[in-house]
């Protein structure tokens, strides 16, 4: 017998399975499916909360830590996926794993400055060869 529910534990699954492949863009896709299964969980079964917030927080860090050891050769869309899901879907987790470990904190703000330069190195190429500006 599972000990979440049926949707808390496809989340979990999805989590784990993002881990083990080595695809950015289905990475980032099964990360943000999972968090958004979780975040609705959270209403849904209010006495798995705490549990969700530590699985939310746990998976984050992975992810975050995995990022800088392995710092992967990646194509600018998916290291856009990388900063939404920082700053965007998983917020509330990477304030909490940023405030507890410095190194990590560290390298998400150097990641992020990296890929906000080459973010715009790229848009300005797309807008000249594309629009002719």
């Amino acid at each position: 017998m599972n000990k979440f529910p049926e949707d808390i534990q496809e989340a979990v699954d999805l989590l784990k399975t993002s881990e083990k492949i080595n695809s950015h863009s289905k990475k980032i896709d099964l990360f943000k499916e999972a968090f958004e299964i979780l975040s609705e969980s959270s209403s849904e079964y209010p006495e798995f909360e705490e549990k969700i917030k530590n699985i939310k927080k746990s998976y984050t860090r992975s992810l975050l830590q995995n990022l800088k050891d392995t710092k992967p050769n990646l194509d600018l869309w998916p290291a856009i996926g990388y900063i939404l899901i920082f700053l965007s879907n998983a917020k509330n987790e990477t304030k909490l794993v940023i405030q507890e470990d410095d190194s990590l904190k560290n390298y998400l703000v150097e990641f992020i400055s990296l890929w906000s330069e080459k973010a715009q190195g790229e848009l300005r190429v797309i807008i000249s060869s594309e629009l002719g500006i």
